[in-house]
């Protein structure tokens, strides 16, 4: 079931005040091109005559029948949150169940269903581990080379070779820490300014 309509809306820019559509539930199997507008980063946005574009903060459901899951974007911290896990709850949902804060969190979410990868696995990653025994050696292996900047001791590179790596594939880890290192410098220096919720670092084990 899809649920839309307009709200009224002020922008932040120049405080006009106007109609905006809003979405908040796609289904994908009959809605696909609302699913295209919400990939596309076009979907609950206001474009203001002033040149402003601004995502708007609300609840929107995402649902696939066809793949069982559920994903809900909660914006609002962690009462948005603890409400949409009641609400999951109130209609019985079944299959998977994903809360997210945000509509880009959402979109994420969304890609990786349709990649077939596994969330929880990207999300054990990003701590540093992996339910597979070859992946997490790689993980531990690219943290280490953060921490000790590249000068990894000889049991570090016996340890990711015994795991299965080759010495090109381990120069090709090495050149995905190298590369992320390089984009995160590049901008600091420049200054980007960041057009998604910000990100808490969290410490890999």
């Amino acid at each position: 079931m899809t649920i839309a309509g307009t709200v009224r809306v002020r922008c932040p820019a120049c405080q006009t005040e106007q109609e905006a559509e809003l979405v908040q539930s796609i289904n994908a199997r009959t809605s696909l091109p609302l699913k295209v507008r919400l990939l596309e980063g076009k979907l609950n946005l206001l474009t203001c005559a002033c040149g402003k574009r601004t995502q708007l903060a609300a609840t929107l459901l995402y649902h696939d029948p066809d793949a069982d899951y559920f994903c809900q974007a909660c914006p609002g911290g962690e009462p948005a949150m603890v409400k949409g896990a009641e609400a999951f709850r109130a209609i019985g949902a079944a299959g998977t169940q994903r809360l997210v804060p945000s509509q880009n969190a959402l979109m994420e979410k969304i890609k990786l269903l349709d990649a077939g990868l596994d969330d929880a696995e990207i999300a054990a990653n990003r701590d540093g581990h992996s339910q597979d025994a070859k992946a997490e050696a790689a993980l531990r292996f690219a943290l280490r080379v953060v921490q000790a900047r590249g000068h990894v001791t000889d049991a570090e590179l016996s340890d990711v070779r015994h795991a299965g790596y080759n010495d090109a594939e381990i120069v090709e880890i090495v050149l995905h820490v190298a590369l992320n290192s390089l984009t995160n410098y590049v901008n600091e220096v420049a200054g980007t300014a960041i057009d998604f919720p910000a990100v808490t670092a969290r410490r890999a084990a």
